[in-house]
């Protein structure tokens, strides 16, 4: 277990982990950000149809599209 922990390969596969989560991450608030801030104002062209699109693929995304028997 030592050897492991302590090996490169695991040292440099656990950084390109943390690395792409870390960056994942970032990207998600950011671009969540940039499109909340838009969509809280009232005078935004078409806010209406954006928040359909919205609305409609929080309902009905990859998870809860599985039929129930």
């Amino acid at each position: 277990m030592k050897y492991v922990v302590t090996s490169n390969q695991f040292i440099h596969s656990f950084l390109i982990s943390f690395g792409v989560t870390a960056g994942g991450t970032s990207l998600s608030i950011l671009i969540t950000a940039v499109t909340a801030y838009p969509l809280s104002k009232r005078y935004l062209p078409g806010i209406g149809a954006i928040m359909v699109l919205f609305i409609f693929t929080m309902m009905f995304n990859g998870g809860s599209s599985r039929i129930i028997c």
